[in-house]
């Protein structure tokens, strides 16, 4: 997935008079195959912030490491809840025999 992608997908933005927040969708697993989701506040600037800043704070959190990683073999960055320990799910699929 491109930044684009994931922001569209991945960052919920709310807005009103006074703040905008930033949710983030993280990912867990109850068990195989069972992902859960649930929505992170992230962070919140005034209300009053400009669409560039907006923007800006976007990319910020999908070059956070707390939610996001580039996996060093196919060099996408992916959500940390579709990460294993060094690489994505993907690349442990079709690199490493892993069946999920």
């Amino acid at each position: 997935m491109t930044d684009e992608e994931l922001m569209e997908e991945f960052i919920n933005v709310e807005t009103t008079d006074d703040a905008i927040t930033f949710f983030i969708k993280e990912i867990s697993w109850a068990g195989p195959g069972t992902p859960v989701t649930r929505w992170t506040n992230a962070r919140v600037l005034l209300g009053n912030t400009t669409s560039t800043k907006i923007q800006n704070a976007k990319q910020q959190l999908i070059e956070d490491e707390r939610f996001f990683r580039i996996c060093p073999e196919c060099a996408q960055r992916q959500p940390n809840g579709w990460m294993m320990e060094e690489y994505c799910q993907g690349c442990g699929a079709e690199n490493h025999g892993i069946v999920f």
